[in-house]
């Protein structure tokens, strides 16, 4: 089994990141950060760590999770979640 030497990771949070938003409230949003997953992996980005995307009052910066099956309204659609993940595996940000 080969060793890692090394791993460029890059931590994503899609509510604080003004980065990119496709719903056009000028806030992050999942369609938003699928789009910008080519220009990361041209960083030489090797995967991503997505802060978490559960529904929440965040009262704990959104570690309080109110519901493990959704996503808040800010950050769009399920269907954006199911289109992110495929595309994020095929650019091999693991």
């Amino acid at each position: 089994m080969p060793q890692i030497k090394s791993v460029r990771l890059k931590r994503v949070d899609p509510v604080a990141s003004r980065y990119q938003f496709r719903l056009g409230d000028g806030e992050g949003d999942l369609a938003g950060l699928r789009f910008r997953l080519p220009y990361l992996r041209d960083l030489g980005v090797d995967g991503l760590w997505i802060a978490p995307w559960y529904p929440s009052p965040l009262a704990d910066g959104g570690y309080d999770v109110s519901a493990f099956t959704g996503l808040p309204p800010m950050l769009g659609y399920l269907g954006d979640a199911s289109a992110l993940i495929p595309v994020a595996h095929q650019l091999r940000l693991l």
